[in-house]
């Protein structure tokens, strides 16, 4: 008899996945409001703004590292299904030790790049310190999105979850807490970075205590494995680039082209129109793993059933919310703010629209990156943010806010309907259960 979702062995995974969401997302949205509603009077419209634009320095130097990381804990999803431990292991030391050279490499460049930015004038001492910091800040951030890779495939989905949110959640009150007590960028960038470096150290202990045969290593390192895991992590490679381009590669270009305080502006409503989305994708993050397992089993009806609860649940939780933030939102930022920052209706409905679109978007997404089939979207996407990025640069003045968001909306539309034409497409060209592109180990590496 085929398993149901609500009767299989994976349901109490799945709720204890879904329960860490929301105590993750709802600690991600505590700070986020206390992050606008202080931040901008202690720091003032263009002081928040240029801490919305250099905080965005983890996330470039993260993202290209970051996909095989994705990649790994997919194929290591599907070898412990499988009972191939051993090729699990190979996998997590190989892409630890790629991803782990890329970062350090690329920190290095980029606190050069920030020394010459400093030396040239371009950027205040603080805000070449605090850029610095945030550099090596971003190499910690890579580790520990390793050790998640490892959490999500021993079915520990929910640990990881609960330790990153808290994280996330320490992290910013340090930030808040520093700048009311008079800090400024320096500070809060030291803030941050000596409490994730806490968090990675005890993230890491956990694990290496539940999992001792997971250890980071160089021993197990395949470069055959790694060229098998190219292709789909290029593709999350392509996705993390992407969000990094439509979310804060959009607040920099405001930032550059108009003023700090139009970033600050367009960050804050994108700020409150994302955490219905945020919440919408609870179910989805958490079924990722299981998607995997029923890939692995073959289990098209509990396959299906979780693509079209992530759909529904994005749907009834995000739309009602986003149409409430909508019609209230500017008066909700406005007092957030103390009226230090400016909101008008009709950047908030586009962006709430945005906000709607990529939360179906991403419910639809989980299930191609389940089997690692998201190169299916992801390429259009990263295409499409770069053209984005650069709009705030060739719009008039008088709409570059407004006709950023409106671009940026098309964008959504039109990726979504190629996430939804991948699915479909590997269902009916591969036949379920040859959709995953995850690379099988040879008999040689097994032994």
């Amino acid at each position: 008899m085929r398993r149901s979702l609500w009767h299989s062995p994976l349901h109490q995974r799945f709720v204890m996945g879904v329960s860490a969401n929301f105590i993750g997302k709802a600690s991600v949205a505590l700070v986020q409001l206390l992050s606008l509603a202080l931040l901008p009077r202690l720091w003032g419209a263009d002081g928040f703004g240029l801490w919305l634009m250099i905080s965005t320095i983890p996330t470039y130097l993260a993202f290209s590292s970051l996909g095989f990381g994705d990649a790994a804990a997919t194929y290591m999803t599907h070898s412990l299904a499988t009972s191939e431990r051993l090729s699990a292991l190979q996998a997590f030391q190989t892409v630890w030790s790629f991803v782990t050279s890329i970062t350090v490499i690329a920190a290095v460049v980029g606190i050069l790049g920030v020394a010459v930015c400093w030396d040239q004038g371009v950027l205040q001492s603080d805000v070449a310190l605090s850029a610095g910091l945030l550099v090596v800040f971003a190499l910690i951030i890579v580790q520990t999105s390793l050790l998640q890779a490892g959490y999500r495939a021993t079915g520990r989905y929910a640990h990881g979850t609960l330790a990153l949110g808290a994280m996330v959640l320490v992290e910013g009150l340090a930030v808040v807490a520093v700048a009311a007590c008079g800090g400024g960028l320096v500070e809060a960038a030291s803030a941050m970075l000596a409490l994730r470096a806490a968090g990675a150290l005890a993230s890491h202990a956990y694990l290496n205590r539940r999992e001792p045969w997971l250890r980071p290593g160089w021993s197990h390192f395949s470069p055959t494995l790694l060229k098998d895991l190219r292709r789909p992590a290029l593709a999350a490679v392509g996705l993390t680039a992407g969000d990094a381009l439509a979310l804060q590669g959009i607040i920099v270009a405001l930032g550059i082209a108009a003023s700090p305080a139009a970033a600050a502006a367009f960050g804050a409503v994108r700020t409150l129109c994302r955490m219905p989305l945020q919440a919408s994708d609870m179910i989805g993050r958490a079924s990722t793993p299981e998607l995997t397992i029923a890939a692995a089993s073959r289990d098209q009806r509990l396959f299906d059933r979780l693509t079209a609860l992530n759909v529904g649940s994005a749907l009834i939780i995000a739309l009602p919310l986003l149409v409430v933030i909508a019609l209230f939102g500017p008066d909700i930022g406005r007092a957030m703010t103390g009226g230090v920052i400016e909101f008008n209706y009709v950047l908030f409905s586009v962006i709430a629209l945005i906000s709607l679109l990529q939360a179906l978007r991403i419910s639809i997404s989980h299930s191609l990156i389940a089997v690692n089939e998201q190169h299916r979207f992801t390429h259009p996407y990263l295409a499409l943010a770069i053209f984005v990025v650069f709009c705030p640069f060739i719009l008039p003045d008088n709409i570059v806010i407004i006709g950023t968001a409106a671009i940026l909306a098309a964008m959504e539309l039109l990726v979504l309907s190629v996430a939804v034409r991948g699915v479909f497409h590997i269902r009916s060209v591969y036949g379920f259960g040859n959709t995953t592109t995850t690379p099988r180990v040879s008999e040689e590496r097994r032994q």
